[in-house]
């Protein structure tokens, strides 16, 4: 991969930056594309298409896009309601 740095940034007098990565991504069959979401008082209840599989993994994260991901909740059947896993707001 090669970025625009020179053309971009031409007062910084540096090249353009060049990096080379690999990496092994796992794509998962029966994956869960939509979500609905129904929010009540101190609770949201999250379901989806059921995929067959045998438990459901509910991960959330407060840091943000691809970041910090923690496993709050697990269910055997495509809907989970959650209340005391709501705490605060985003922005």
């Amino acid at each position: 991969m090669t970025d625009n740095t020179a053309l971009a940034y031409p007062s910084s007098t540096s090249d353009n930056l060049t990096d080379d990565d690999f990496t092994k991504v796992d794509v998962y069959e029966g994956c869960i594309c939509d979500i609905d979401v129904e929010t009540g008082c101190n609770y949201v209840t999250l379901s989806w298409d059921d995929t067959g599989a045998d438990t459901y993994v509910i991960f959330r994260s407060v840091e943000g896009l691809n970041a910090g991901y923690e496993d709050i909740g697990r269910t055997d059947v495509n809907s989970k309601k959650m209340g005391s896993y709501v705490m605060g707001t985003t922005t």
